[in-house]
């Protein structure tokens, strides 16, 4: 196990350097000996396989190497529905993250169908965490539905991603009233997302809207905090004045 572990660690450093060729060598190193360990005792060292899966399928990914890719994460898929189905709490946040990553996958290699079909079972299951405990896991409902709208915009399904853009934007708006340091930025995104959708719809006194609303979230940002988000609201303003050139 503290093999395994030396690999992994040695392969997320290879990652992080974008040495791939020796990050992939030592995720399956890892993975050799969890497998072995899997085998014996599943409880105890499935939920390491399937990390390292997913691991070893985002380095795939970052280098265009799909097949691999989703084999990897549909890997880590089996196991965690495994450990979901016994013990959901545990596990269906690993299970919803493993779906959402194998819809980026998908969407990277223009398979939009079933990128939008992992995006939707990765949203069932967070769409239960959130009702269960809004606090803990409405940041992910409104992430996950953001990424499925810009998946609908991209495939001009403009209507289905205005409806899960204006899902994703309610829950920053009541997440941003309450913690606004946190969520505020995520706001004025929601904000920006849906402009860009009016604009390309030629709904423009919306989108105008729109980018009125970012502005003025990005100014107060900036009124704490301007070298992180001054670059933010200049590219609000430019967007706007796009729009208004159009």
């Amino acid at each position: 196990p503290d093999l395994a572990s030396s690999f992994n660690n040695l392969a997320v450093l290879y990652g992080d350097i974008c040495h791939f060729t020796e990050s992939e060598e030592m995720y399956l190193l890892a993975l050799a000996i969890l497998e072995r360990l899997s085998a014996e005792n599943p409880k105890i060292y499935e939920p390491d396989l399937a990390s390292s899966y997913n691991n070893l399928a985002l380095v795939y990914g970052s280098i265009h190497r799909f097949t691999e890719s989703e084999e990897m994460h549909l890997s880590a898929i089996a196991i965690c529905k495994r450990l979901a189905a016994d013990n959901p709490k545990a596990y269906e946040p690993h299970l919803f993250a493993s779906y959402n990553n194998l819809a980026v996958l998908y969407k990277e290699a223009l398979r939009f169908k079933e990128s939008e079909d992992a995006y939707l079972s990765g949203i069932a299951i967070i769409e239960r965490l959130a009702a269960d405990n809004s606090k803990a896991y409405e940041p992910d409902l409104a992430r996950a539905y953001n990424n499925l709208a810009v998946l609908y915009r991209d495939s001009q399904r403009f209507y289905e991603s205005e409806e899960k853009f204006l899902q994703a934007l309610a829950i920053r708006k009541r997440l941003a009233a309450e913690v606004p340091n946190a969520y505020e930025p995520d706001l004025a995104s929601s904000f920006n997302n849906l402009a860009v959708l009016y604009s390309a719809t030629h709904r423009f006194k919306e989108s105008e809207e729109m980018y009125l609303s970012a502005i003025a979230v990005c100014e107060r940002l900036v009124s704490n905090t301007p070298q992180a988000y001054e670059s933010d609201l200049s590219a609000s303003y430019i967007n706007l004045g796009n729009l208004f050139y159009v």
